[in-house]
């Protein structure tokens, strides 16, 4: 019950993710992996490339890392507790994804189109396997939904957070990274992976 009511307490962001989810795999349907990743990665400026570039960079581990890190600036949280949740967190997430990525192995959209057609970043360290899922939306998607159940933010944390998460998964898709598939099934992965981590920490860290 005490799940239950917490994933109602956040009902806006997880639905708005299914929302999203919903139109891109019907986008996905419709037009096709390659006319998606085309249609993303086409619409290119050196303010869009800055812009993308930023908005993937907070679904990486380590700047996730960073950001439970941080949170121990606030002194209520300076507690075993939520280290122990912080790194359950982190094993969870880090460790699901990981794993998926070497067992499907799919290529990147850097080894399909290899004649220059896709517009890419010079600073970024383009990457050209482990497609599938995405890691970085996996890692948006996650840490978002675990930070919304572990504490009661302000619904407007909600709408910030859904933001977020779309942004970056779109970003893996204009930076050439992933396919459209490959987003979609990130954010449902970090979604549950971000509820799994949540449910293990009540259940074995807080109710000791």
């Amino acid at each position: 019950m005490h799940l239950l009511s917490n994933l109602s307490r956040i009902k806006f962001f997880l639905l708005a993710s299914c929302l999203a989810i919903i139109c891109g795999a019907i986008s996905l349907f419709y037009f096709g992996e390659k006319e998606c990743l085309f249609a993303i990665n086409s619409k290119y400026s050196d303010g869009m490339d800055l812009f993308m570039g930023t908005s993937s960079a907070y679904g990486r581990g380590d700047c996730i890392a960073v950001l439970l890190a941080l949170l121990f600036i606030i002194p209520n949280l300076r507690k075993w507790k939520y280290f122990f949740s912080f790194c359950i967190y982190g094993g969870i997430s880090g460790g699901i994804t990981f794993l998926l990525k070497r067992i499907f192995d799919a290529p990147r959209p850097l080894m399909y189109f290899t004649n220059g057609t896709l517009h890419t970043i010079k600073w970024l360290n383009n990457a050209f396997e482990y497609s599938y899922p995405s890691g970085h939306t996996v890692g948006a998607f996650s840490i978002f939904t675990f930070l919304l159940l572990m504490f009661h933010l302000p619904k407007i944390a909600q709408y910030v957070f859904i933001i977020l998460s779309v942004l970056c998964g779109i970003s893996r898709i204009y930076l050439a990274q992933h396919f459209l598939s490959d987003v979609i099934a990130g954010a449902a992965i970090g979604i549950l992976l971000g509820i799994l981590s949540y449910w293990i920490c009540n259940k074995f860290v807080f109710k000791k």
